[in-house]
């Protein structure tokens, strides 16, 4: 169900990039066309008025394309990163292997408190937020 969610998107990308392209190549070679008309003195009328309605496909399927990119972009962001083969299986912190520590650790006078207790201590009402 999910592959074909994302190659139904990945299609649907693909076919409107083609569009877009297509479009952008027409759009492309009218003004070349018009270049040329211009300077043999002929009236472009006609060519500047299939520019605009190019320019006006163009803006839909830039959008919908966008949108298709969004969507697939949105898809990606829920893969979760897969833990490399050689991290243990746990059902708790408890269950982590230890693989190497840097430095040594800092032994404190008082008792370390962490950022809720610090935040409540400075009025702020995690309850509230």
């Amino acid at each position: 169900m999910i592959k074909k969610s994302f190659i139904g998107l990945e299609n649907e990308r693909r076919n409107l990039q083609v569009k877009v392209q297509e479009l952008q190549e027409s759009r492309n070679d009218l003004s070349k066309k018009i270049g040329v008309e211009k300077s043999k003195g002929n009236d472009v009328s006609e060519h500047m008025k299939s520019v605009g309605q190019i320019n006006d496909l163009l803006k839909v399927q830039n959008g919908a394309l966008e949108e298709v990119q969004n969507k697939i972009q949105e898809f990606l962001l829920d893969i979760p990163n897969l833990a490399h083969e050689s991290v243990p299986i746990g059902q708790s912190e408890n269950d982590n292997e230890v693989i190497k520590e840097v430095g040594e650790k800092k032994e404190f006078s008082f008792k370390v408190k962490d950022h809720v207790d610090i935040g409540e201590s400075l009025g702020l009402d995690f309850d509230l937020g």
